[in-house]
């Protein structure tokens, strides 16, 4: 179920915030407008299901198009905190890739 959500997911919606199923297009809207976050939530499921190449994926994504600094709108600090910081130090102490601790770092 895990590597189909993924596909679908790369398939329809990749780096947006959410993927809604009935239509199969990406949801994004200014309530929840961060991108990647599923990816970068997704990492450590990933890793520890041994899926290299979603895992791979989703950390060339991270790598060439997360760019907090170029976001146009704020996000609050507790989605900062609790969603992209957790994701990509938990992705870090997993993988030991210092891409995931660099990044928030920035």
């Amino acid at each position: 179920m895990t590597v189909e959500a993924f596909a679908a997911y790369q398939q329809y919606s990749w780096g947006a915030p959410e993927l809604s199923p009935l239509t199969l297009e990406p949801y994004n809207d200014r309530l929840s407008p961060y991108p990647g976050l599923t990816i970068v939530d997704a990492m450590v499921t990933l890793s520890l299901m041994n899926l290299t190449e979603q895992w791979q994926a989703g950390r060339n994504w991270i790598e060439t198009i997360l760019l907090f600094e170029n976001l146009d709108y704020d996000i609050s600090l507790r989605e900062a905190v609790t969603d992209y910081l957790e994701g990509l130090l938990s992705t870090y102490t997993i993988s030991g890739d210092q891409l995931f601790l660099n990044k928030y770092a920035k």
